[in-house]
């Protein structure tokens, strides 16, 4: 069972795994799920605070486009990261 059947059962797994990684990350943070704060939670925060920190009181267009843009940045570099190792481990198994 050790070394015929869940070797084989674990290369057929993981692909489908990786994929459903991906999907709970585009659905949800899943950093929220890791119990860390959510980084959409952090973007809102930050954008509560950044009139003070600006300088005019107010939330600019630009603070807006820059925080939100690098939460995407983000979640783009989890997801295209986790998608090229799908990809990887499925042209090595020998199906795409």
């Amino acid at each position: 069972m050790y070394y015929i059947i869940l070797p084989q059962a674990f290369r057929h797994v993981v692909p489908t795994l990786l994929s459903q990684i991906i999907t709970t990350v585009k659905d949800s943070s899943f950093l929220a799920n890791v119990a860390t704060i959510e980084l959409m939670a952090r973007v809102r925060k930050i954008m509560s605070t950044a009139g003070m920190y600006n300088g005019t009181g107010t939330i600019n267009v630009s603070d807006v486009f820059v925080l939100y843009g690098t939460a995407a940045v983000i979640y783009f570099v989890i997801d295209f990261s986790l998608s090229l190792l799908v990809r990887h481990i499925q042209k090595k198994r020998g199906t795409i």
